[in-house]
């Protein structure tokens, strides 16, 4: 496909050219999933954004190539109250400090601990209890 761009300016000044862009049919991750317009139409789109772009030398730190912006810490969802006195009880019997375990997973305080992460959390501070535990039983025995 072939775009042809003028940028000109007050004075008179002018300068034009042909950007030749490759039809692209594929998708992000190179599977075919689009129909010969849809192909046309996004080729052409992203042409005249990144030939804008090249020509004028913008740069576009926001591109996320359709993909949704990344989540910001305060939309991430935390854990629960229940879930935080799980924590704490587990932190007691791990032999830690709340600061230390809010330290290490860097966070402010437990329930800033995502609530994706719950699991992880348990089953790590669960194998410290355990190891804790194991030493224990070697040394009485």
């Amino acid at each position: 496909m072939l775009i042809k761009w003028e940028i000109s300016h007050a004075g008179g000044y002018v300068r034009n050219g042909i950007g030749a862009i490759p039809v692209d049919g594929a998708g992000a991750k190179g599977g075919v999933n689009k129909t010969g317009t849809q192909a046309f139409g996004s080729t052409a789109t992203y042409g005249r954004r990144y030939l804008l772009c090249m020509l004028f030398n913008i740069s576009t730190g926001d591109d996320r190539d359709g993909n949704a912006p990344p989540t910001k810490p305060e939309d991430v969802q935390t854990i629960t109250d229940a879930q935080a006195s799980v924590i704490r009880e587990l932190i007691q019997k791990a032999e830690t400090t709340a600061e230390h375990f809010c330290k290490h997973y860097k966070i402010e305080a437990i329930p800033d601990i995502p609530s994706a992460s719950f699991a992880e959390v348990v089953a790590s501070l669960r194998r410290r209890i355990a190891a804790i535990e194991q030493r224990k039983g070697q040394n009485n025995g």
